[in-house]
């Protein structure tokens, strides 16, 4: 299913280039050009020579994510988001960190450790961590950097009778839209911008 397949790929906002190679491998043979800009936008032209209203279509390929800002002597990974995200909800996502996809987990100070006060709280960006499994500093420098960024790691499918789960549903939604409408001829030029 192309949504499934859409959501499943990685693009943190900057670096969007799964998800670029992806649209570009399924375009190609459908429309008269396809270029990338310097700012990495997937742009593609249908009909040029046709006649009537010039119309763009958009759909933005990024989604949001994490970056590793810090890394702690005993490992674990200090982040900062990567577009807007609430907060609230990032304690115990599983994410995959840089290129080579490092598997982790955002955490926070044990419960058993928090005073009253702590646990009576929301837990805050700065409380919270990714944890990697690293046994000290120097292992989770072998694996990680500073700067890299962190996907969510969710596998998207459907549940129940008519609904569809997954990450980045509000920007691949409107990447498989114009996938679906690349597929047809118009009479009129037609300009996709990813």
């Amino acid at each position: 299913m192309l949504l499934r397949e859409l959501c499943e790929l990685n693009a943190v906002s900057s670096r969007e280039d799964a998800v670029r190679a992806y649209i570009r491998n399924r375009i190609t043979e459908k429309v008269e050009t396809v270029t990338t800009d310097k700012l990495g936008n997937l742009l593609a032209v249908q009909g040029s020579g046709n006649t009537g209203p010039k119309i763009m279509l958009t759909a933005h390929m990024d989604e949001v994510g994490l970056m590793v800002v810090g890394i702690d002597n005993s490992g674990l990974l200090k982040i900062k988001t990567v577009g807007g995200i609430d907060e609230r909800v990032l304690l115990s996502k599983r994410v995959v960190i840089g290129p080579n996809r490092i598997p982790g987990v955002i955490g926070a100070k044990p419960i058993h450790l928090q005073e009253k006060e702590e646990r009576e709280k929301p837990v805050k960006l700065p409380s919270l961590f990714v944890d990697i499994g690293a046994k000290d500093k120097a292992d989770a420098e072998k694996e990680v950097s500073i700067g890299d960024l962190a996907a969510f790691d969710v596998k998207a499918g459907g549940f129940g009778d008519r609904m569809f789960k997954g990450k980045a549903l509000d920007d691949r939604v409107g990447c498989a839209v114009l996938l679906n409408l690349i597929e047809n001829h118009y009479d009129f030029p037609l300009y996709y911008a990813f």
